[in-house]
């Protein structure tokens, strides 16, 4: 899996340029669906999820229900990484009539 701004998924949400807050929330809300989604197609528990992403169970819980205060935009790509996924950060000049913005894409 490759997160990145270049790519081919149902994960195609772009995160409009706003506000610091609001864009890192919506960016932490992306890449948490994509660690739970791992987490799932593993068929992992919460207490397994936790050995493997070196967490604790509660973070693991909070993590499932999008409670996000705890994880940085760089601390839930790490988490994808331990899952197996490969992270891509690609940045590119914006297209002249289009507002910048942030893609999260999943392959």
């Amino acid at each position: 899996m490759t997160s990145s701004t270049q790519a081919r998924s149902r994960h195609r949400s772009p995160v409009r340029a706003r506000s610091g807050v609001s864009e890192s929330r919506d960016t932490k809300a992306q890449l948490a669906a994509l660690v739970n989604e791992r987490i799932a197609g593993r068929c992992l528990g919460q207490a397994d999820a936790a050995r493997l992403l070196g967490l604790t169970q509660p973070k693991v819980s909070a993590l499932a229900n999008g409670k996000l205060s705890g994880f940085s935009v760089e601390r839930l790509m790490e988490l994808l990484t331990k899952l197996g996924a490969e992270v891509e950060i690609v940045i590119r000049k914006s297209p002249k009539r289009a507002e910048p913005r942030i893609h999260i894409t999943a392959a």
